[in-house]
């Protein structure tokens, strides 16, 4: 652990079943809310928008769903947002990122989400 001057840094290991896309999984007050599936720009493997990627909504398999609610099932930590970003192989989902800390919920990729966040925001206001 270093001092508060420091910086640390996150090494992601390269997942070739990225090129068939990363889904995002949204989970909103403490259930699935919807998904997406982020594409990287042909002949690149980056999702995001600044390296040419784009965002489709999805509706995500059963076997996918199942991983995101078990993944959230463990975590140990009270949560309103959660997003679990993977990717699909041959044996089963791979786990990229589990965020429950996060900016983009990509809210625009379905027309009810924005009111489920903001409910469970005032309903959080509420009890506190």
């Amino acid at each position: 652990m270093g001092d508060a001057g420091s910086v640390g840094s996150l090494v992601q290991a390269f997942v070739a079943e990225i090129a068939s896309g990363e889904i995002s999984l949204i989970y909103l007050d403490g259930g699935f809310s919807h998904a997406v599936r982020k594409l990287a720009a042909p002949g690149d493997f980056r999702v995001q928008a600044d390296f040419g990627g784009t965002v489709e909504p999805v509706t995500p398999s059963a076997p996918v769903r199942a991983f995101g609610d078990a993944l959230l099932r463990a975590v140990a930590y009270e949560w309103l947002y959660a997003r679990i970003d993977l990717v699909a192989s041959a044996r089963d989902p791979l786990l990229m990122e589990l965020e429950i800390i996060e900016p983009d919920p990509f809210l625009a990729y379905d027309a009810d989400a924005p009111d489920r966040l903001a409910a469970a925001l005032l309903a959080t206001r509420g009890a506190g």
